[in-house]
């Protein structure tokens, strides 16, 4: 892997991957469910964020994302 510099920040580029189902129509849903404890943390913390649990876990995969494609900016919505 190289690095680049992008805003004066070194970031590693991360190799493109392509599912087999990449190809393929159509959309997939995966899920998977939260300990209880891990939950009840999340909801406290957007809670004294002001914000609603859906709101910060949308940021925090807004933040990997942004991370992951070292952009700046970064759409997301549903």
């Amino acid at each position: 892997m190289t690095e680049h510099e992008n805003d004066h920040q070194a970031y590693t580029r991360i190799p493109r991957w392509t599912a087999p189902s990449a190809r393929e129509e159509g959309t997939d849903v995966h899920g998977t469910r939260l300990a209880e404890d891990l939950t009840r943390d999340l909801e406290r913390r957007a809670a004294a964020l002001g914000t609603g649990l859906a709101a910060l876990l949308t940021a925090a995969h807004a933040r990997v994302l942004a991370t992951l494609t070292a952009e700046r900016d970064l759409l997301v919505g549903h």
